[in-house]
């Protein structure tokens, strides 16, 4: 079964459409899948093209990760999206928990 990120990536690949709204906005797409993003946090989206890429610098855990939350930071957001991998959401509600404190 396709996890709510792998669901949103490939629609953005093969929607165009879908797309332009996503990068409107991220935040009512992503709770439609069901991933809860506190009110306090923005959400903002950058993609990577051919010629640019991003490099998101995380915020400094204030507790020492794991080597798979290492792994899930490594995209700055705590979403780690590659063609081949994807961070499911409860990985990323347990490590925002755990560097945040529970909500």
């Amino acid at each position: 079964m396709e996890n709510s990120f792998s669901k949103i990536i490939s629609k953005i690949w093969e929607d165009p459409k879908f797309k332009e709204e996503f990068m409107k906005n991220p935040r009512f797409f992503l709770q439609n899948e069901g991933i809860e993003i506190p009110e306090n946090v923005n959400v903002i989206v950058h993609e990577n093209t051919e010629n640019e890429i991003h490099l998101i610098i995380p915020q400094e855990p204030i507790v020492e990760l794991t080597d798979n939350e290492l792994k899930a930071m490594a995209g700055g957001t705590g979403i780690n999206i590659t063609r081949d991998e994807v961070i499911t959401k409860d990985e990323i509600k347990n490590l925002y928990d755990r560097l945040y404190g529970k909500k």
